[in-house]
């Protein structure tokens, strides 16, 4: 399945090399090393960080999540792809 951006369901994602990042009050603040700008993630954006410690596909991450959290697979998996093409295009998530 082909989503938003250049991710498809079984695109791996895994965080971006050169990224500096500390785990604050149970939220990611990072700093890209390459463009020295500083970023904070809300609390789901903080657990995907988490869970792209090692690469993992889109439909893993999402099925992950819609353990986690009460959402609905549709909502979640346009919530994730908006979340990770726009972390990408920062240069904070590699697509493997």
């Amino acid at each position: 399945m082909t989503l938003p951006g250049n991710l498809h369901t079984d695109t791996l994602v895994v965080r971006a090399e050169g990224i500096v990042a500390t785990a604050m009050d149970g939220q990611w603040v990072m700093m890209s090393v390459e463009n020295g700008r500083y970023y904070s993630l809300d609390p789901v954006g903080s657990r995907i960080w988490d869970l792209i410690k090692s690469p993992l596909t889109v439909n893993e991450l999402v099925a992950t999540l819609l353990t986690e959290y009460e959402v609905e697979e549709e909502q979640c998996r346009t919530n994730v792809t908006i979340f990770l093409n726009e972390m990408i295009k920062k240069g904070l998530v590699a697509i493997v």
